[in-house]
């Protein structure tokens, strides 16, 4: 946070589970937003708070796992990743270079 705001970038720091600090990051200005707390929990918080105060942006969270995805389109995301598929595609990718096969 603090090199990025060196940098002259608008980095906002919280819990973004609270309207406050969702409101002076400008998610009210937004068109997306992407969550991927550490844990299903959080992640569901942010997202009935954006699905309640701010309905226009489309949410894209990460999910701990198909059903957990599941859950939270049904909550109201518009899209949902498991945080495996991540890992498998960043692990696909290497295994490809170490081959010296094109990404």
């Amino acid at each position: 946070v603090i090199l990025q705001r060196k940098a002259g970038q608008q980095v906002f720091h919280g819990d973004a589970a609270r309207l406050a600090v969702l409101e002076a990051a400008g998610a009210g200005r937004a068109k997306t937003a992407v969550l991927t707390m550490h844990t299903p929990k959080a992640v569901r918080q942010v997202l009935d708070t954006f699905y309640k105060e701010f309905p226009h942006v489309k949410v894209l969270a990460r999910g701990k796992d198909e059903e957990d995805c599941r859950s939270l389109i049904a909550a109201g995301a518009t899209v949902s990743v498991p945080e495996n598929l991540s890992a498998s595609i960043q692990l696909g990718k290497a295994t490809l270079a170490f081959m010296k096969r094109p990404t």
